[in-house]
């Protein structure tokens, strides 16, 4: 492992970046031949999306003002039903060439891209022919990621196939038809996506870098007593570790395997797919930390997480989430925990040693931006909330900063 950084400064290549998803900011749902997603067919949504941030009309503007900020890169995602409307077969020429235009014009301004090929955003086809439940789901996302690759290797050398998986397990078992079961099934799915994208990734000899782009929070037992302390080992193994180790490992590890079991979840694995897991691994690690959450020993009669936190879920008889006496919480009912930003942060370097890009920090403040139809409900105030926590996870991100090459403030 690289030594601590020595002065306590970032080095002179770090990478302070900005980030957007392709659903929340493009705009242009079902614009110049795009196909809808998943996202474009939610109940409310559909009117919010055809306009959003309305990037698709001022992608100029935009990067100009990325670069008016100074930043060194930007982390975007790429709609997949805008290139290949019903997510797979035929290309839509215009969405390609959005995406073109986007890249060329960070590369002239001095802006590196790294780019996402998957936020959340199944297109509706694959989804209506049974979406990561189904195996051909697998098949159409290395295709799509290879198409992907063949246009922009060179000018992006930093890649995310998947976005915050663990977060997509969490939202399937809090679905009104969600299970252990089925939510772990379709991860298992999802990690053979990414491993066969990786495996292409080397194969082929693309320039750069690739990882998964987790959802990591550091997990505190609420007291000493030692189950309390098991439910928080419980909960980050089955939150943070388990997608992180398959990336980086190929392998479901000996703990995760056994608390899968013991909740009647284990995926049903074929009989090529632990060679598969091992055939592409992560060069770097994504992730993203907006809060963190405190457990104790699991007495919920359900998954759901009552205390508003987010991003987080019960595993009845497990570990239940409750709230930190010691931390307050934003607008969002998020807990705000710079210290715990960095602990996790430190905890990904000593696990993975590979490079972290720390992709997405986050406070949650309602509030509106004051600029009609660009960003609808962006708080005002979200920079200034946002410089004490990143300041404050940033000490974390100096000691690391060999290792850590981007922070990004959303």
């Amino acid at each position: 492992m690289p030594p601590m950084n020595p002065n306590g400064q970032f080095p002179a290549d770090f990478l302070w970046s900005a980030s957007t998803s392709a659903w929340q900011f493009e705009g242009g749902a079902l614009d110049e031949g795009k196909g809808p997603s998943v996202q474009d067919v939610r109940p409310g949504q559909r009117e919010i999306l055809r306009t959003a941030s309305d990037h698709l009309h001022h992608l100029e503007e935009d990067v100009a003002l990325l670069k008016a900020l100074g930043l060194k890169a930007y982390r975007f995602s790429i709609s997949w039903s805008r290139v290949l409307p019903q997510g797979r077969g035929p290309v839509n020429v215009q969405g390609l060439a959005f995406y073109a235009r986007l890249i060329n014009l960070l590369k002239e301004n001095q802006i590196e891209p790294i780019v996402t090929l998957y936020h959340d955003d199944l297109p509706w086809a694959l989804a209506r022919q049974g979406g990561w439940a189904c195996r051909e789901t697998i098949d159409a996302f290395e295709d799509y990621c290879g198409l992907m690759f063949d246009h922009f290797a060179g000018q992006v050398l930093y890649w995310q196939p998947i976005c915050e998986q663990n977060l997509l397990t969490i939202d399937r078992l809090l679905s009104p038809t969600g299970s252990l079961a089925q939510a772990f099934q379709e991860n298992h799915h999802r990690t053979l996506a990414q491993v066969r994208v990786f495996r292409r990734f080397h194969q082929r000899g693309y320039p750069g870098w690739i990882g998964p782009a987790l959802n990591l929070v550091k997990v505190y037992p609420l007291t000493p007593d030692p189950e309390d302390v098991e439910a928080a080992m419980n909960m980050e193994l089955i939150r943070n570790w388990l997608d992180l180790d398959l990336a980086v490992s190929g392998r479901y590890s000996a703990p995760a395997t056994a608390l899968l079991t013991r909740l009647g979840a284990m995926p049903k694995l074929e009989p090529e797919d632990a060679e598969t897991l091992k055939s592409g691994l992560a060069t770097m690690v994504s992730f993203s930390s907006y809060t963190s959450v405190t457990v104790k020993k699991g007495a919920a009669a359900s998954f759901t997480d009552p205390t508003g936190m987010k991003y987080g879920f019960n595993l009845p008889g497990i570990f239940e989430i409750v709230k930190n006496p010691k931390l307050g919480t934003s607008g969002f009912d998020w807990e705000v925990d710079p210290a715990g930003t960095r602990l996790i942060l430190e905890d990904v370097a000593q696990r993975t040693e590979l490079p972290l890009y720390h992709h997405r920090t986050r406070a949650g403040i309602e509030g509106n931006s004051g600029y009609p139809g660009r960003d609808p409900g962006w708080p005002a105030n979200c920079v200034s909330a946002e410089t004490d926590r990143a300041g404050a996870a940033g000490a974390g991100a100096r000691r690391t900063a060999d290792r850590v090459l981007h922070l990004e403030r959303v």
